[in-house]
């Protein structure tokens, strides 16, 4: 949520499966690799060809020009899936006007499931134990306010308040009680061969004093 008003975050997926390694056997005794676009990009010849070849299940030189390998490095079924935008529906019916309100509102959590599956998450205020509103809401502050995260896996946990990290915590579930007001946004991080990434961001819950149209 910007200083200035509401906005919305959304995330897409650049995608254009077209990084392939095609391997070809030539007549000639060689073996030529090709890009996406069929252009040459290396070329082997000799004893090291012929161990490719024999590798790749070709025992004998070929008559004509015979594929060995052709793997497609980034098909569309992975490069879609590396991060999806998943909305949270107020009437629970899918059609556009549902779908362009979840928009508008920041009812919105993006998650990266090339990282690790997202089934559901849950990241919503309560106000004594009453749901009180979730991402995409700004809500009125009242006392005995707390915060509620629900992860379907232990991940690296962060709550951000106003830009800065509020709580922080290893687990799958998490709950802030006494909540100030603030806004507050959801991070949490996954650790895949020793290396941090990114597995679920939301969209801001405003919890405030001032009054606002959208309040639930």
């Amino acid at each position: 949520m910007s200083t200035a008003a509401p906005f919305a975050g959304i995330a897409a997926n650049d995608s254009h499966q077209n990084q392939r390694l095609k391997l070809e056997a030539q007549p000639d005794g060689t073996v030529v690799a090709y890009d996406a676009s069929d252009e040459p990009v290396w070329k082997v010849e000799g004893v090291q060809a012929r161990l490719v070849m024999v590798a790749l299940g070709q025992t004998s030189l070929p008559a004509e020009n015979v594929i060995l390998a052709d793997i497609q490095l980034d098909p569309y079924e992975i490069s879609m899936r590396h991060v999806g935008t998943f909305l949270h529906l107020q009437d629970d019916s899918i059609n556009e006007r549902s779908v362009r309100a979840a928009l508008r509102g920041g009812r919105a959590i993006l998650g990266f499931e090339l990282i690790a599956p997202l089934p559901a998450v849950g990241f919503w205020v309560e106000q004594a134990g009453t749901p009180a509103g979730t991402f995409g809401d700004t809500i009125h502050w009242q006392p005995k306010l707390s915060l509620h995260v629900k992860l379907p896996l232990d991940a690296e946990i962060r709550v951000v308040r106003n830009g800065a990290t509020f709580r922080q915590i290893n687990a799958n579930s998490l709950i802030i009680e006494s909540l100030p007001e603030g806004v507050y946004r959801l991070e949490a991080f996954q650790r895949l061969a020793g290396q941090r990434y990114p597995w679920v961001l939301s969209n801001p819950i405003d919890v405030t004093s001032k009054p606002s149209a959208n309040s639930p």
